[in-house]
């Protein structure tokens, strides 16, 4: 909505390219938080639960990505 607002878009094309922009902002988020957990996985690499957390910020980002 703050997009929306900000850039007021007029016709289907405007908001087409702000709807994409709030869904780039949204996967980047997605990825940084992955990112966050993979690293602080990294750190305890020697528990079962961080190869777990590992594992699913892998997919996490994967599906981010597509």
């Amino acid at each position: 909505m703050a997009l929306q607002q900000e850039h007021q878009p007029e016709g289907p094309s405007e908001q087409f390219w702000v709807q994409l922009m709030a869904e780039c902002m949204w996967k980047q988020r997605r990825v940084s938080r992955s990112e966050k957990s993979l690293v602080q996985a990294k750190t305890k690499i020697n528990s079962s639960e961080a190869v777990d957390q590992l594992f699913y910020g892998i997919s996490v980002l994967e599906k981010a990505l597509k």
